[in-house]
C-alpha cells in the first residue's frame, strides 16, 4: 500500500468536461478522466479546480434550495472544510475526512488495496473505488436534526442535480437509472447506479466503463459519495457487496482526528 495521500476536497471539483478527453491508466485500467467517475485527477491546474467548485457549489445551492424549505441560523459546522486522507492499516485501509472540529472515516478491509497516484482513488480487490465529498448550502439546512424526509429531499436533489450535470455538461447519455433507500447503522443512504451505453471506440482504451454504482449520504455539513466504476469484466454482485461493505464502515465524529 502507498503512502498516506491528503488533499483539499473543496480543490477538486468530481467532474469537469475539458472538451476531448483526457485519458489516464490506473493501475493498468485506461478510462477518459471525462467519465463521470473521474475527478480532476490532477489534470488541471488550481485555478481550473477552484473556478469549478465555485460553480458547481453555486448550481449546487440553487438546486437544493429548490427543493429544501428548511431555514436554519447559520453555525461554524455549517461552514466546515473537510481534508481527505488514505491510512493504511493493518488490515487494510481507513479513508479519512478530516474537518476542524469534525471528522468522518470509512474503514477498507481487505488483503488486496492499491492506492494510485490519484487523489480518492484506491483500488480493492480489483475494483476501483471512488470517495468524493459536495458541500450542502451553508444557510438552509439545520444538519444536526434533519428528519428522514429532509435527508431524502437533500439527497434526491444531489442526485438530480448530477445527473443534470451529466447530461448537459459532460453530454455524457445514461440509462437505466435506479435508485434504493438503505439504512445501516442509523444512517440513511441513497444507492443509485446508471449504465452506460457503449462510447465510440477510441484507440490505446483497453476497457471503458458500462455502468456506475454510488451511494451518496450526509455527513455534517457534506454529501458523502461512494462510486465504483464497472468495466465489462466486472461482477456486478461483488461490486454491490464491497459497496455495501464500504457503507457499513462509515463512522462520524465530533471531533478532528489527531
Amino acid at each position: 500500500m502507498g503512502d498516506v495521500n491528503k488533499t483539499k476536497s473543496k480543490c477538486m471539483p468530481k467532474y469537469l468536461y475539458l472538451g476531448e478527453p483526457h485519458y489516464v491508466n490506473i493501475h493498468g485500467i485506461n478510462f477518459a478522466s471525462t467519465a463521470p467517475f473521474c475527478l480532476s485527477l490532477s489534470l488541471l491546474t488550481l485555478c481550473a479546480n477552484l473556478m469549478a467548485q465555485y460553480m458547481k457549489s453555486f448550481f449546487l445551492t440553487i438546486f437544493i434550495m429548490t427543493f429544501s424549505a428548511v431555514v436554519i441560523g447559520q453555525t461554524d459546522m455549517y461552514k466546515e472544510d473537510f481534508e481527505f486522507s488514505y491510512l493504511p492499516k493493518r488490515d487494510g485501509g481507513q479513508i479519512l475526512y478530516n474537518g476542524t472540529k469534525h471528522s468522518f472515516t470509512i474503514d477498507v478491509v481487505s488483503d488486496s488495496i492499491n492506492t494510485t497516484e490519484f487523489p480518492n482513488f484506491i483500488k480493492v480487490d480489483g475494483h476501483i473505488v471512488q470517495t468524493t465529498i459536495v458541500a450542502l448550502p451553508s444557510d438552509n439546512l439545520d444538519l444536526n436534526s434533519l428528519t428522514t424526509d429532509q435527508q431524502k429531499e437533500a439527497l434526491e436533489a444531489y442526485v438530480d442535480y448530477e445527473l443534470e450535470y451529466f447530461d448537459k455538461e459532460l453530454q455524457l447519455k445514461y440509462t437505466n437509472l435506479k435508485k434504493e433507500w438503505k439504512t445501516i447503522h442509523t444512517k440513511l443512504w441513497l444507492i443509485w447506479n446508471i449504465d452506460i451505453p457503449e462510447q465510440k471506440k477510441v484507440e490505446n482504451i483497453a476497457q471503458q466503463v458500462t455502468a456506475q454504482i454510488y451511494a451518496s449520504t450526509i455527513c455534517f455539513n457534506q454529501i458523502l459519495d461512494i462510486n465504483i466504476p464497472l468495466f465489462p469484466a466486472d461482477d456486478i454482485a461483488k461490486s454491490d457487496t464491497l459497496l455495501i461493505q464500504l457503507m457499513s464502515t462509515l463512522k462520524t465524529y465530533n471531533h478532528r482526528q489527531f
